[in-house]
């Protein structure tokens, strides 16, 4: 499968997000690199939020996407790279990013705001066309 880069790298502290559109038009492969001593701690819902760009109003708004339960335990990433795969639902030409919002220090077993984290942080990806018309 031939994967096209479109975004580059944007970092938050030692987490750091890579974004590819895949030839389907679909979906967003996100690669998760945890370049820190130790793991982070990500929701198991709703890991990765896709926004779009509203011109009109000038700023970034979520894309809704699927129903899940916020009490699920948190998941814990390694340092490492770690891949996701994101299905995107907007409109052609529309610009998007990712959002990564984790946890450090965070106990195991439980929703990730409830599980006592020294701190939280987010990482965002740079913005890319999700697909530009003349490729639907």
């Amino acid at each position: 499968m031939r994967l096209l880069l479109l975004a580059s790298l944007a970092t938050a502290s030692q987490v750091a997000l890579s974004v590819q559109r895949l030839p389907s038009g679909d979906a967003l492969a996100v690669q998760v690199h945890n370049g820190g001593p130790g793991p982070v701690t990500v929701p198991s819902c709703e890991t990765l939020q896709v926004e779009v760009f509203d011109p009109a109003a000038e700023r970034w708004t979520p894309v809704p996407s699927r129903a899940c339960q916020r009490t699920e335990p948190a998941m814990s990433l390694e340092p490492g790279e770690h891949t996701f795969q994101v299905p995107i639902a907007v409109q052609a030409s529309a610009l998007v990013r990712v959002v990564l919002v984790f946890g450090l220090g965070c106990r195991e077993g439980l929703p990730l705001d409830e599980a006592g984290c020294s701190g939280h942080e987010a990482a965002v990806s740079g913005s890319l066309t999700a697909f530009p018309p003349e490729e639907r």
